[in-house]
């Protein structure tokens, strides 16, 4: 931060260390460039290159940024704790038992946003892959392994009926979301979406 003169203000030189991680693609930078990006999102182009915005006195990386990431250190020590990027259908649910979770957030089948749109080095979320994650969730419910998923069942005049008749056979809750703030494309603000959280067991 300081080498670079990362600041709330100045694009310029965001900009700078930007290029500079699109060279170097050093994890530690990655995190530090979501710190000063819009929204704190991350976003790539099809070369697979950064290219989130500047965050203008919106996104920085504050004491409490840094209060949250030693908390989150403190709290993986000690414990036995495996990350993975496997895309789900490859995960070997032979290594939880009911002691596990699993939570769920993929990309809103209903929603296009940066992550998703098949056009920054990513696939697209496509009904088929809904599919797979709901058939998924089905055979980890049948292992006795407690789930939670977020999706949208409704977005304007769209409804995602799949999903509805889908999570008929468990416990679905309404969630009370404002992206008004952050959903910035949306061209209606007043058009009606319902996020739901499902789960195998009652909260």
């Amino acid at each position: 931060i300081s080498k670079f003169g990362l600041n709330k203000t100045d694009s310029e030189h965001f900009n700078k260390f930007r290029d500079y991680y699109n060279v170097h693609q050093n994890p530690l930078d990655l995190f530090i460039l979501s710190c000063f990006s819009f929204n704190y999102q991350f976003r790539f182009n099809s070369k697979g290159e950064y290219n989130n915005p500047f965050g203008k006195n919106r996104s920085w990386y504050s004491k409490e940024t840094e209060k949250k990431l030693i908390a989150f250190k403190q709290k993986m020590e000690g414990k036995k704790l495996v990350f993975s990027s496997l895309d789900f259908r490859k995960f070997n649910l032979d290594l939880l038992d009911c002691n596990s979770f699993i939570y769920c957030d993929p990309p809103y089948l209903l929603t296009t946003g940066s992550y998703n749109d098949g056009k920054r080095c990513f696939g697209d979320w496509l009904a088929k892959d809904e599919a797979d994650l709901l058939s998924f969730l089905d055979k980890v419910n049948s292992l006795g392994i407690k789930f939670a998923l977020s999706e949208i069942t409704i977005k304007g005049s769209q409804r995602n009926e799949a999903l509805i008749e889908w999570s008929k056979k468990y416990n679905v809750y309404i969630i009370n979301s404002d992206y008004s703030n952050c959903n910035y494309q949306v061209k209606s603000k007043d058009s009606f979406t319902e996020e739901v959280l499902v789960t195998n067991y009652a909260i």
